[in-house]
């Protein structure tokens, strides 16, 4: 039987940068003056770059709108990060340092592109934790699909049925269902419904929470 291991997304979860974004896009959409649900915002977490284009380009009349707000929220997240930094959530370093104690191979899976988020990851100062991400443009369907679980799987050299996924995204935790993994969900913008209950293994506060909810999987 392949071992166990554990996968990891990355913003909202490892790193405190949904909050920032919601931020910045809020301020984009004043800057360009339109009319932008935040409902979209919440649509777009956990998906790739290419598809989030997509559901922008529905809400947005023409390209150069589109280009205007995705380049306002950048200049507006980069300028939040450049002044904050960004931070991890609560548990962060407690998690990785219980997963290398119990050696549980572990990987990051994230929509983000993969040289974006290992930027990220240096930025919040935990790149040296890992040695494998599986970027969102290293695949061909982003998440709800598997795909990203599956090649994270794949490079651990385990089964995805195998694999302990943490999430705080319904398109996360639809992914990990898909693959066959064990969904946790630790949610932070999105509060979770009764699909995520459904999805879910386990829905837990923080990562300290999903700490002993995995202690528990694997003995």
């Amino acid at each position: 039987m392949t071992e166990r291991a554990v996968l990891l997304d990355l913003d909202g979860l490892l790193i405190d940068t949904e909050r920032m974004v919601l931020a910045a896009f809020e301020a984009a959409a004043a800057e360009v003056g339109y009319e932008i649900p935040t409902s979209l915002f919440f649509s777009l977490i956990g998906r790739t770059a290419r598809d989030s284009e997509a559901l922008l380009h529905a809400a947005f009349p023409d390209e150069a709108a589109v280009r205007h707000f995705r380049e306002a929220t950048q200049r507006h997240y980069e300028r939040d990060v450049a002044q904050n930094g960004i931070q991890l959530m609560a548990g962060v370093e407690e998690l990785l340092t219980f997963l290398d104690d119990a050696d549980l191979r572990f990987a990051c899976a994230t929509s983000s592109g993969s040289e974006r988020a290992w930027h990220k990851l240096e930025q919040a100062g935990i790149a040296h934790r890992f040695r494998i991400l599986v970027g969102g443009d290293e695949v061909r369907a982003g998440k709800p699909s598997p795909d990203i679980f599956v090649e994270a799987a794949a490079r651990l050299k385990t089964d995805p049925s195998r694999c302990i996924v943490l999430e705080d995204s319904l398109n996360g935790l639809a992914a990990a269902s898909a693959a066959g993994s064990v969904p946790i969900m630790v949610p932070d913008r999105i509060e979770p419904d009764v699909v995520a209950h459904r999805l879910a293994y386990a829905i837990v506060e923080d990562l300290h929470a999903a700490r002993s909810v995995i202690s528990a999987l694997i003995r």
